[in-house]
């Protein structure tokens, strides 16, 4: 039995069900809000990709919003959690071991919406690097992947202004300049809960939907001369969602912030010196209260992520062969205290190898603990010819804080926890080996020049120190000194086959990945300390994305007019569940009479389940095509832009998970056809 429901009430159903069951890198330069690329080394290489905002209009996300995280769930080795979420498994990591940068400051639980889209404003971003290996020393405390979006920075020549409108989420954004300060800033805001409240109200389902979300994204900059700039960076995020019916209130909330203050000094041509200072943090929370016979029960569980760093980075460019960064960072997170040395180089050899090293040393001083560990980076590009060559990759990583994930969805409401020697930091080790090439050659005089660009390799990771609930109901039980009791430390391991093709010129964009691979766990206290897979383990992962532009010309009235056409396939094995095999019957108590209990009570006291295997049921497979349409008119001050986009356009009932009720097997879907209309206008 299918059941899909409104993206509004869908991911509140589906939490509410499971919880009452509870009871080679390339250089950069900055100009003027674009960014222009120098010689070297192409993305693409270790796990290594780049993109812009405006390039990620091809990435179809639920509500037709640009996101500087969707594309990541395109590439080889993700695994993506709840349908249209953001939830991202990387090479068999954990969704809490990955790290999002905002300018060089780390950003927790940047989603809206139980992570249907980022809350990061798309048009303040100039780009973004997405590695899933091949990492560098400057960025620690995490195990899987790394995404790093830049800001827009320089001068601004003249003022810019920007509106978005859609069903879903409204935006603004403006940048100036102010005599000696030049400023950046977007915010936006939607609608969802206020037009939940509203379909209520006229179905008559006598209940209440309501909340507030919205987020803000700015920057201030001043060049104070030739070689030095200081700049502000503010962001901040709010999510509140409140349901209510005759039987049960549901209510949620997670808010993530970030400040930061730096100095930029070019102290000459070749050597730079950066000096931050930033917090960030994350604050997440949900209870349900139960209404039954006019009494009432709540459960409440909430969390608390934040941290304060000051970091000191230089780099030198000694020549074209050979450079130079290090610096050190001093964070306060959960408590403790994470001092940290790292340095990273890279150097050209025999005219063939592009090698990069990076070692980060960190020492953790907590409350009653004192740790030491250390980050190892090594990565070699060896070009055998002109257009191909061989990769090798090894990452060691740590993470200085644990992410309790009590219903593995990947939604922002996880729980944060403090290592110490009972459960020390968590460490991957991931080697990679493959080979790429790229080919440039001339189409026709439609097409242009293209280039395609081709990657096959292989990874293994192994894992240690991973920490997991022992039964999901225990996250019920959370409070700062039991939540221990409640979890256990184990291991893990991913071995994979990625693969990936790109086919790029001016007018199309199709891009083609598919991945192989299996991830498994093992705890003391799960499963009878037998490994088990990995709730996200999909052995076969296949995406497909192309972007075209169908029509670009100039009219009679001299407006500019291009129109582009975009499809997203995603195919992949569906994922796991412990699922409930059969029931046994028991038979009744002597003199039990007593028929004030309802049938589901009186079926957990005398009949048994027998289940799978921890993740022993795999649901079926997933399938989905998005599509997308839009256009751009350019006239002489403004730009338009409209986007059509479908999401899960055959209205595919992909399952999320599956149970038994009262004798009828249902099923939960998350996503059904999701359709979007975009406009936004720059002057």
């Amino acid at each position: 039995m299918n059941k899909l429901f409104p993206v509004f009430f869908l991911v509140l159903l589906a939490e509410s069900t499971a919880l009452s069951q509870a009871v080679g890198e390339s250089r950069y330069e900055q100009l003027d809000s674009a960014y222009i690329e120098a010689a070297g080394p192409k993305p693409g290489r270790g796990g290594y990709y780049l993109y812009t905002p405006e390039e990620s209009w091809g990435e179809i996300s639920v509500t037709g919003e640009p996101d500087i995280i969707r594309r990541l769930s395109t590439l080889p080795g993700i695994s993506q959690g709840v349908e249209g979420g953001l939830g991202l498994y990387v090479r068999g990591g954990n969704a809490g071991n990955n790290r999002l940068e905002l300018g060089g400051v780390p950003i927790y639980g940047a989603s809206h919406l139980f992570g249907l889209m980022s809350s990061v404003t798309p048009e303040i971003i100039a780009f973004s690097e997405a590695r899933t290996g091949g990492f560098s020393a400057s960025s620690g405390n995490f195990t899987s992947g790394l995404i790093a979006a830049e800001l827009k920075s320089g001068h601004t020549e003249r003022p810019a202004f920007s509106f978005s409108a859609s069903p879903y989420i409204e935006g603004a954004y403006t940048e100036f300049s102010s005599g000696a300060f030049d400023v950046r800033a977007g915010g936006r805001y939607s609608p969802i809960p206020q037009l939940g409240g509203v379909i209520t109200q006229i179905a008559e389902s006598y209940s209440r939907f309501g909340g507030l979300v919205y987020d803000l994204t700015a920057s201030v900059s001043r060049r104070l001369d030739d070689r030095n700039s200081l700049e502000l960076m503010l962001f901040s995020s709010v999510d509140r969602l409140d349901v209510e019916n005759e039987r049960v209130e549901l209510d949620w909330g997670w808010t993530s912030w970030m400040a930061k203050l730096g100095w930029s000094s070019r102290l000459d041509a070749d050597t730079n010196l950066e000096l931050m200072i930033y917090g960030s943090g994350s604050n997440s929370s949900q209870s349900v209260t139960q209404i039954v016979r006019s009494s009432r029960g709540t459960r409440a569980i909430s969390g608390n992520l934040y941290e304060i760093t000051a970091k000191c980075v230089a780099d030198r460019r000694f020549s074209d062969k050979f450079s130079l960064s290090g610096g050190m960072e001093v964070m306060y997170q959960l408590g403790g205290f994470n001092i940290s040395a790292f340095a990273d180089t890279r150097v050209k050899l025999l005219r063939i190898v592009d090698f990069a090293a990076g070692f980060r040393q960190t020492m953790h001083i907590g409350f009653e603990t004192v740790r030491a560990g250390f980050d190892l980076h090594l990565l070699a590009d060896i070009n055998l010819g002109r257009n191909f060559g061989l990769e090798f990759s090894f990452d060691r990583t740590n993470q200085y804080h644990h992410v309790l994930e009590g219903l593995p969805t990947g939604w922002a409401m996880n729980l944060p926890a403090p290592i110490d020697d009972e459960f020390p930091e968590e460490t991957a080790n991931q080697v990679y080996a493959g080979l790429f090439s790229r080919i440039e050659f001339q189409a026709n005089d439609f097409f242009g020049a293209m280039g395609l660009h081709f990657n096959l390799g292989a990874y293994y990771k192994a894992m240690d120190n991973l920490v997991s609930y022992i039964s999901s109901t225990n996250m019920f039980r959370y409070t700062s000194s039991s939540w221990r009791y409640d979890v256990d430390s184990g291991s893990g391991s991913s071995r994979g086959v990625e693969s990936s093709l790109s086919l790029s010129c001016e007018r199309l964009d199709l891009n083609l990945s598919y991945t192989w691979s299996h991830t498994d766990r093992c705890f003391p206290e799960i499963n009878g300390g037998r490994p088990f897979p990995f709730k996200f383990d999909r052995p076969h992962i296949l995406n497909s994305r192309a972007a075209f532009t169908t029509s670009d010309r100039t009219g009679g009235s001299g407006n500019r007019v291009r129109q582009r056409a975009g499809m997203v396939v995603s195919y992949s094995s569906g994922n796991l569940m412990t699922a409930v095999l059969r029931q046994y019957e028991g038979s009744s108590l002597p003199y039990w009479d007593d028929y004030s209990y309802d049938a589901a009570f009186v079926n957990q006291i005398f009949n048994r389940l027998e289940m799978s295997s921890v993740n022993g049921f795999r649901l079926p497979a997933y399938f989905r095509i998005d599509v997308s349409y839009g256009f751009e008119i350019y006239r002489p001050r403004t730009v338009h832009n409209l986007d059509i986009t479908v999401f899960n356009v055959l209205n595919r009932h992909n399952p999320y998970m599956i149970y038994n009720d009262g004798g009828v097997w249902k099923q939960i879907s998350i996503i059904p056809l999701m359709p979007s209309l975009r406009w936004s206008v720059s002057f």
